[in-house]
């Protein structure tokens, strides 16, 4: 449950990061490129990197979810319940 629970806030992490760098990374590369080279660019998303984002993301976030879920296995019931 605790793996699941840090999967899951990485998978919201990487749908809201995607969500602002879009609009985001083609506002900044425009500047850059204006400024810079003084001319327009085109500008391209990339898709495979944003898949290869979320495989990152989601690794992350399963190893950090690794070491309090094997914390959690190791309490009793009634160590849990006294804890809430």
């Amino acid at each position: 449950m605790i793996i699941v629970e840090g999967m899951v806030v990485g998978l919201l992490s990487w749908l809201f990061g995607a969500l602002i760098s879009a609009p985001t990374s083609m506002v900044l590369a425009n500047a850059v490129i204006q400024a810079v080279f003084e001319s327009q660019a085109t500008y391209q998303y990339s898709y495979l990197g944003l898949l290869i984002w979320l495989v990152i993301v989601m690794l992350i976030a399963v190893l950090a979810s690794l070491a309090p879920a094997r914390n959690a296995t190791r309490l009793r019931v009634r160590e849990v319940l006294d804890y809430e």
